[in-house]
């Protein structure tokens, strides 16, 4: 589905994100493939924080995803709201519901869904009994997402070996992703992930995500501008473009690994530091200047 020159924005389905997928040129799009991070604060009324009914909220986001981005593959991850106790009153999981309320958009393939859903190691059953029967239906594969942490781990192969196993998967169905987070010292370098992760050329794709926005703004004073480094794109121009300059997606290694280095450009761009303004109608930084750019191997 991805090759080495795809970018993988991480999302949480705020307006601004919606609206930059929705406008975006068809030849950018083709190039895109978006990670939605379903979040709890989507099942609460932004009047009062009451709950809103659940399978209203699913569908209210398949209609989103319709709209904002038609039926291009896209990544879908639950585990934020699974984990804070999030639950359909059907007892169906909430994988399962947002898929069916996608099928029920989609008047050409109305048996298909296009999501791709996100799972990781050790998800309860029920998790990854919903994750199988999607797969199964609508033939999208998986995305297997794991951590820095959990790719140094000795055992790693037999883990993603028992999940494929588990799901009826083989590798080349599968989208596997390497979630930095926030760069770290104690995070092994690119090469060495290569060598760390199992069989790295038959998965379906290899993505790497790294971010840098801070956890909140409030250390930063009001309606003022400030500068933040970009330590997730140093990240990588220290690994990879500093030494290879005209590859900038391949690590230099004989089998030519492609890296989808994925940072989040809606809500951060410029190279080495980027420039932000926190107003005072909420946390959400407004971006006032800069642009991301890339080299690709070709």
């Amino acid at each position: 589905m991805l090759d080495d020159t795809y970018y993988v924005p991480v999302l949480r389905w705020k307006a601004a994100e919606k609206g930059a997928l929705q406008w975006l040129y068809e030849k950018d799009k083709s190039r895109v493939t978006p990670l939605v991070e379903i979040i709890p604060p989507a099942f609460q009324s932004k009047d009062d924080g009451k709950s809103l009914p659940v399978r209203t909220v699913l569908r209210t986001i398949a209609m989103d995803i319709e709209k904002c981005w038609g039926s291009s593959p896209l990544f879908v991850d639950v585990d934020h709201v699974v984990n804070a106790g999030v639950q359909d009153p059907s007892g169906c999981h909430l994988l399962e519901v947002l898929t069916q309320e996608t099928r029920n958009l989609l008047p050409l393939f109305p048996d298909r869904s296009h999501l791709v859903p996100v799972t990781r190691l050790g998800r309860p059953r029920d998790y990854l009994r919903a994750v199988s029967s999607i797969v199964e239906e609508d033939k999208t594969g998986a995305c297997f997402r794991i951590t820095a942490r959990e790719a140094s781990h000795p055992k790693l192969a037999n883990k993603l070996e028992a999940l494929l196993t588990r799901l009826r998967l083989e590798m080349a169905d599968v989208d596997l992703l390497v979630d930095y987070q926030a760069p770290s010292a104690s995070h092994p370098d690119l090469n060495t992930l290569c060598e760390l992760l199992p069989q790295l050329s038959k998965w379906r794709s290899f993505v790497v995500l790294i971010g840098a926005f801070p956890k909140d703004l409030q250390e930063l004073e009001k309606n003022r501008r400030h500068t933040l480094q970009r330590n997730d794109w140093l990240s990588w121009k220290n690994q990879v473009l500093m030494v290879h300059p005209a590859e900038a997606y391949v690590a230099h290694d004989s089998t030519k690994y492609g890296f989808l280095f994925s940072i989040p450009a809606v809500r951060i761009a410029g190279e080495n530091q980027p420039l932000y303004t926190r107003l005072n109608r909420g946390e959400e930084p407004v971006l006032l200047c800069g642009v991301l750019t890339y080299a690709s191997s070709g």
